[in-house]
């Protein structure tokens, strides 16, 4: 008999595939598992659809972003681990990569996957349009070269205006993210990402640029140059699950950027 993995997408306020487990459970060998992704945003009761699939699985997966999808990935997982303490609880994704040793404190984690992969996959795009592919997110972040540089974005501004004509071309929707507020970012910074949304707009109708204002991780070269500037960062995952990524403005971010930006934040064109 095939053990069973369950996988397990948290409550979100956005919403969005969910594209890592859809590409884990692709990677299994179904000739030995059997993977069940539930995602609790479908679920009325997402505690009891994970904990239906429970019996006998060979372990529990769950993706976590910071902020709000963390209050529900801790009650999932306090659940599971009450009722089935001996199957392993494992939290992938983006807060565990970042911050692998707070997750491992929570008693109901047993292990923090770090990494993940962001390939540019132009090449089977035409292959993913026929296969039924219907919406993208591409983490644009940055619209100078010194920006993608500084982000560390292994990307050019080239790759994404040639991404964003082949999704067009192929009628896929797109979101297309970008990243300001860092700490002495120059408003000509700013502006460029500003003209580089509504070039992409243009180019199709269903393509959103939502941006986002910067916020530090401890851990990172930047998050421990704010951190000195007496910046406090969450330290418990309860404090994390209150993090506000999408519309919050760190206090360094200058007032007349905030109101550049707050109408184009996520929040305010979701």
């Amino acid at each position: 008999m095939n053990r069973r993995i369950v996988l397990y997408n948290p409550k979100a306020e956005y919403w969005t595939m969910p594209l890592a487990l859809l590409s884990l459970a692709s990677a299994l060998d179904r000739s030995r598992y059997e993977p069940v992704i539930i995602d609790g945003r479908l679920e009325n009761d997402p505690e009891e659809a994970v904990l239906g699939h429970c019996e006998e699985a060979l372990c529990v997966g769950c993706t976590v972003l910071s902020g709000s999808p963390i209050i529900d990935a801790l009650e999932v997982s306090r659940v599971v681990r009450s009722r089935y303490a001996d199957t392993p609880l494992i939290w992938g994704g983006w807060h565990p990569s970042v911050l692998p040793e707070t997750c491992l404190e929570e008693p109901s984690v047993d292990i923090a996957v770090q990494g993940q992969g962001e390939p540019v996959l132009n090449e089977v795009l035409d292959l993913c349009a026929r296969s039924g592919l219907r919406r993208v997110v591409v983490g644009v972040e940055a619209a100078t070269p010194e920006g993608l540089k500084f982000l560390r974005k292994d990307i050019t501004l080239d790759q994404v205006r040639t991404s964003a004509e082949r999704l067009a071309r192929h009628g896929i929707a797109a979101k297309f993210s970008f990243i300001v507020g860092l700490p002495d970012e120059a408003l000509s910074s700013v502006q460029a990402a500003l003209g580089l949304a509504e070039e992409l707009r243009s180019m199709a109708p269903v393509f959103e640029t939502p941006f986002f204002f910067y916020q530090p991780y401890p851990g990172t070269e930047l998050g421990a140059a704010i951190e000195a500037r007496g910046h406090r960062v969450p330290v418990s995952l309860e404090e994390w699950a209150a993090f506000d990524y999408v519309g919050t403005a760190g206090p360094w971010v200058p007032e007349d950027v905030r109101r550049l930006v707050a109408p184009h934040t996520l929040s305010n064109t979701s």
